[in-house]
């Protein structure tokens, strides 16, 4: 009884040590930026982390871009032109579809009813 007590305490003692020892290392995170409306790549866009404001990218002509950042963390997406979005980061491929600034509008002024 005693041994596997003392067996017992030393996996909680291996698996908290394990635990405290592991680095919160940040995601590499790509993804590609695209139109909501029409699908093409939208290319200059910023994708910068939150909290913080000093990690950022810019899209590629494909739209494509590389950031690294913390799960849970966010990715604000800004391209001319269009809406802002922010979206939690998930996992290590992160697509955003963006609507053009004036889709609302748009939208309010030109649907049926």
């Amino acid at each position: 009884m005693k041994s596997g007590y003392i067996a017992f305490l030393c996996l909680v003692f291996v698996l908290v040590f394990m635990g405290c020892n592991q680095k919160n290392e940040p995601l590499h995170i790509e993804g590609q930026v695209t139109d909501a409306m029409s699908g093409q790549p939208i290319k200059s866009c910023v994708v910068w982390v939150q909290p913080g404001d000093t990690l950022f990218a810019v899209t590629n002509e494909e739209g494509r871009y590389t950031i690294k950042a913390h799960s849970g963390y966010k990715l604000v997406f800004r391209g001319k032109g269009y809406e802002e979005k922010v979206l939690f980061v998930t996992s290590q491929t992160m697509n955003a579809q963006l609507h053009a600034e004036n889709y609302l509008f748009f939208e309010e002024q030109f649907s049926i009813k």
